[in-house]
């Protein structure tokens, strides 16, 4: 995973990223370019699938909630923009 970030740790820095709808994300930075670095995971094939169809149900919901809007129903801003 490429992640965009004011201060670039270290090649070989341990990451733990904890995505509330999604996953705790574990890896270590593989490799670094100014104001990003790459992420390799630390996971099994078993829980790389299960990420795998977790990001694929959340695009179709995120698709799915995007036609709604499109159709005319009703749009509601949150006044936190930070929460779901």
């Amino acid at each position: 995973m490429t992640v965009d970030v004011p201060v670039v740790g270290k090649v070989g820095d341990y990451l733990t990223f904890l995505f509330p709808d999604l996953a705790k994300l574990e890896g270590r930075i593989s490799d670094t370019s100014r104001g990003s670095f790459l992420l390799e995971f630390d996971m099994d094939d078993a829980r790389r699938e299960k990420l795998f169809n977790k990001l694929a149900w959340l695009e179709r919901d995120e698709r799915s909630h995007h036609s709604r809007i499109k159709e005319g129903g009703p749009r509601i801003v949150p006044a936190n923009r930070n929460r779901r």
